[in-house]
C-alpha cells in the first residue's frame, strides 16, 4: 500500500522540515558564537592584560 502524497501531507512535512533547519541554524550559530566570544577573551588576555582584570559592569 502506498502512502498517499496529497498536499497536506506534503505540507506537514515541509513544516516539519523548515523546523528541522531553523534548530540546525540556530545549534550552529550557538556553538560559532561561544567558540567566537573564548577567541575574543583570548585575544583580549593578550593584546590588553589589565582589561581583564577591571570588573564588568551590567
Amino acid at each position: 500500500m502506498q502512502k498517499r502524497n496529497t498536499i497536506g501531507n506534503r505540507l506537514i512535512a515541509s513544516i516539519a522540515f523548515m523546523a528541522f533547519l531553523t534548530i540546525s541554524v540556530s545549534v550552529i550559530a550557538i556553538v560559532n558564537w561561544e567558540s567566537l566570544d573564548d577567541q575574543i577573551q583570548t585575544m583580549v588576555g593578550k593584546n590588553m592584560p589589565t582589561a581583564c582584570q577591571l570588573p564588568i559592569r551590567t
